[in-house]
């Protein structure tokens, strides 16, 4: 992974926020949002263009301090006209730390939108960043890096451009013409663009390119600022026509519960059935489960995907407690342990190359952990201070909750064939979600059916720890009288019935992460069928265009980990949105990959 480097803040003796970098102001010392509203706003002819769209994308290739995008939200809430849905899409190299964040001077009308983007402000971590407000209608979608990577990873077409960054000759980069040239490939039919700079060299890169570019009165008495329009024959993803208004989902656990509160945020109207009497009571039953990030060696797509989800969950679970939506279950940490020393000494060699910050992952010793976990433990571990544990059933039904009146429950319904469900729950689009049951309608996929057993034990027998312990499988904090541990790994069978041998495995692996801890078998525990791929990456994506079938499943072990940005992803494709993962990882997630 490539650092990321913050920003320098600074402030000129007027006050106006400065970069250290580029040796040049962030805005005109008459005002942030006087500015973008002339500049941006004005420039792409807006609000206007968004009115009687049910969905408008802006692109921005320099989020800075987050001004334009907060005066374009204030003028969306203005605006009784407004648009259903509004996409922000921004690049940012250095991105703002959380304190730098808090303490800048802001227009009066913007500081309440500041303090809610403060909430849910993203990790200095590279890649994609989904925010959400106003109850799903306005997205941003932050990329946290070069501004040409996040351009060639975005998948998505932008109905209005806010060409900012820096003046061209104190940030030459964003301005050359491979990066221009990306942004107007980005841009949507009859899409429009706007910009401070009125160089000759960027009206000319924009007109080469093949845009109408005009120059225009500027801001503050600066003579001129440049606008351009493209023109084109429409698009797919240019028009609302071709999302559906309602969606049949076939599974009421984490997967199908996630594409159906995605796809209820949209409008949408969603017919969920379940051939179990409630929400979430196969695999996505059992008690508890942790949710944390990944690393790996050589950064693979898997630890990206992983990471890029436990973030996105983290903010999920964030905004449905902000609204009142019980789930049992903590944030305040999770250790992941070394297996030996051996792999310790490589769990800190990947900290050192990778330069993760504190904020997502630090090593500590033995006795820190201890100290964490309240109880003895193994080994040295990874320390991430955000992970925690969640209640898979009541994560569920908060999903559901949300969008309630735009979610029909259809409870013990077993469905044998796409057909019946096609014929009983007729929709614009279907929605697979039912795990393993999928091998049989589709035997051409790639999925197996892995056997995990859980084992409880009474929080008398011993001393639970205060976080969850990982490592070679996990023992939870107390919950409800019991510690879960887990989980066993067995292709050999689907039944359901716990196993004596099963149990044993767990009580070892117990006195594994936590030694000292002598405990006699278990007798109570639960068993249930993970949906795995063979390199151990879910599947999602179109199953069928011509009958607009969809899937997303195989979560394998890491559902409550994946399951909110999967859903996003699918419902974004099915609805023509951006996307909130680079679209090179499509290829990767496909469920007819090889």
């Amino acid at each position: 992974m490539s650092a990321l480097t913050p920003a320098r803040l600074g402030l000129t003796l007027e006050g106006v926020p400065y970069s250290a970098e580029y040796d040049d102001v962030y805005h005109s010392a008459a005002g942030a949002g006087a500015q973008a509203r002339h500049v941006f706003l004005a420039g792409n002819h807006l609000p206007e263009r968004w009115h009687g769209r049910e969905r408008f994308v802006i692109l921005e290739t320099g989020f800075g301090l987050g001004n334009n995008f907060l005066s374009t939200w204030q003028a969306w809430r203005d605006d009784p006209a407004r648009c259903e849905r509004l996409w922000f899409v921004s690049l940012e190299k250095h991105p703002l730390q959380l304190d730098d964040w808090q303490r800048l001077p802001r227009d009066p009308g913007l500081q309440c939108l500041a303090q809610a983007m403060t909430q849910q402000w993203p990790p200095l971590v590279m890649g994609w960043h989904r925010l959400e407000f106003e109850h799903g209608r306005v997205q941003l979608l932050l990329y946290w890096g070069e501004a040409l990577q996040g351009l060639e990873q975005l998948e998505g077409e932008a109905d209005a451009v806010y060409l900012d960054g820096f003046a061209p000759a104190k940030n030459a980069e964003l301005w050359q013409a491979p990066l221009l040239g990306r942004v107007v490939e980005k841009m949507a039919p009859d899409a429009t663009l706007a910009t401070y700079s009125a160089a000759r060299t960027v009206r000319d890169s924009l007109t080469t390119l093949g845009l109408t570019v005009q120059r225009q009165p500027g801001f503050a008495g600066k003579r001129d600022m440049t606008t351009a329009s493209k023109t084109g024959a429409a698009s797919i993803t240019t028009t609302s026509a071709n999302a559906p208004k309602t969606v049949t989902v076939l599974g009421a656990g984490l997967a199908g519960c996630s594409v159906a509160n995605r796809l209820a945020a949209r409008g949408c109207r969603v017919l969920l059935v379940d051939a179990m009497p409630g929400l979430a009571q196969a695999t996505s039953g059992n008690p508890m489960g942790a949710i944390q990030p990944q690393l790996a060696r050589r950064d693979t797509l898997q630890a990206q995907w992983t990471r890029s989800a436990f973030f996105d969950t983290l903010r999920t679970v964030s905004r449905l407690r902000s609204q009142g939506l019980e789930m049992a279950g903590r944030f305040d940490g999770l250790l992941h342990l070394a297996k030996d020393e051996h792999d310790a000494q490589k769990m800190q060699d990947l900290l050192r190359e990778q330069d993760w910050p504190a904020t997502l992952v630090r090593w500590v010793e033995r006795d820190e952990a201890s100290a964490l976990a309240g109880v003895r433990v193994a080994r040295g571990a990874y320390w991430f201070a955000q992970a925690g544990w969640l209640s898979p059933a009541s994560y569920c039904r908060a999903l559901v909750q949300e969008y309630e009146p735009r979610i029909e429950c259809h409870f013990g319904v077993h469905v044998q064939s796409l057909m019946q469900l096609q014929q009983e729950f007729p929709a614009q689009a279907y929605v697979l979600a039912h795990a393993h049951a999928l091998q049989s309608w589709y035997p051409s996929l790639s999925l197996h059916a892995v056997r995990g057993q859980l084992s409880y034990w009474p929080e008398s027998c011993f001393q639970a720890p205060r976080v969850p312990v990982a490592g070679d499988g996990y023992v939870m904090p107390a919950y409800q009288g019991l510690s879960v541990v887990g989980a066993t790994y067995e292709h050999d069978s689907l039944a359901l019935d716990l196993r004596a041998s099963a149990q044993e495995q767990n009580r070892l692996r117990l006195q594994r992460l936590l030694p000292g801890q002598s405990v006699a078998p278990s007798h109570e525990g639960r068993a249930g069928i993970r949906t795995v791929m063979p390199d151990r990456l879910p599947i999602l994506g179109c199953l069928d265009a011509s009958a607009q079938v969809y899937v997303w499943a195989a979560l394998a072990s890491r559902g409550l980990t994946w399951a909110s940005l999967g859903a996003e992803t699918l419902v974004a494709q099915l609805c023509h949105d951006p996307l909130p993962i680079p679209k090179q990882w499509l290829g990767a997630l496909t469920p007819w990959r090889e």
